[in-house]
């Protein structure tokens, strides 16, 4: 299989959407042994409005570029897409459609975005 020496940015979303996904399971898990937990519900009902957003800016990527959400901001999204790229980088699985180096340089760049908000 070819593998692409470049990430687009809307993997940015996409990144961060399995991010917050997998979060939104571990709640609803919590929530299905204990319905009365209210931290959960309350966590599970941000989860859910993020997760949303993300998927429908992923949706809206190549007609909007990316767009401004407000469940979750732009610093958080870059924070967990460059989270997920580190750990795919980590699993260094040869399934995957992008080269290394393309990944790193995605990573790379996803920390510089976070440095730059971290200094605002």
């Amino acid at each position: 299989m070819k593998k692409f020496d470049t990430v687009d940015n809307y993997y940015i979303l996409a990144f961060a959407y399995r991010v917050y996904d997998a979060k939104w399971v571990k709640e609803g898990l919590i929530l299905e042994n204990n319905p009365y937990d209210v931290t959960a519900q309350e966590n599970e009902e941000k989860l859910s409005r993020i997760c949303f957003q993300l998927m429908y800016a992923m949706n809206s990527y190549y007609e909007k570029g990316l767009i401004t959400l407000t469940a979750i901001s732009d610093y958080e999204i870059y924070k967990a897409a460059y989270s997920y790229t580190l750990d795919l980088l980590k699993k260094n699985q040869s399934n995957l459609i992008w080269s290394k180096s393309a990944l790193e340089k995605f990573a790379s760049e996803l920390h510089e975005k976070i440095l730059a908000f971290e200094n605002l």
